[in-house]
């Protein structure tokens, strides 16, 4: 098997599921048979398997993703949740999207602070303010 790394993978979140407390010695093909016998899968159900590696060691980080061949066979690959893979169990779960946009934030507007007045200093209601250190 070949194994190609592309500058920006495809993973569709609907038909691929997290896989996470993966060791550090988890290699695709193992982790690819753990969910074909597991969940008796055929042998094109599982599309593709990627283990999220150290640059420099190239050793499993611990977690990867798994791609299906159709979103319906996820809750069966759900169910693989805590399985011994390995000798340790794995955490298997729904490969959600991301919700932060370009700039970081999840999308929504961040409150607004009204307040004129922080700290006996006098601000204007535009001008941007620190709030990391206030508490409500």
């Amino acid at each position: 098997r070949i194994r190609v790394d592309r500058a920006s993978p495809s993973i569709e979140p609907a038909r691929s599921v997290f896989c996470g407390n993966l060791p550090y010695g988890a290699d695709e093909g193992t982790l690819q048979e753990h969910f074909i016998k597991g969940c008796d899968f055929k042998d094109g159900d599982v599309e593709g398997v990627r283990i999220v590696r150290d640059k420099e060691t190239y050793l499993c980080k611990g977690f990867g993703y798994v791609l299906l061949k159709d979103k319906s066979l996820v809750p069966t690959a759900l169910k693989l949740h805590e399985s011994m893979y390995m000798n340790k169990s794995i955490r298997v779960l729904v490969c959600g999207k991301r919700f932060k946009n370009k700039k970081g934030n999840d999308g929504r507007t961040p409150r607004k602070i009204v307040a004129t007045e922080i700290a006996g200093t006098v601000r204007a209601p535009d001008e941007k303010i620190s709030t990391g250190a206030l508490r409500r």
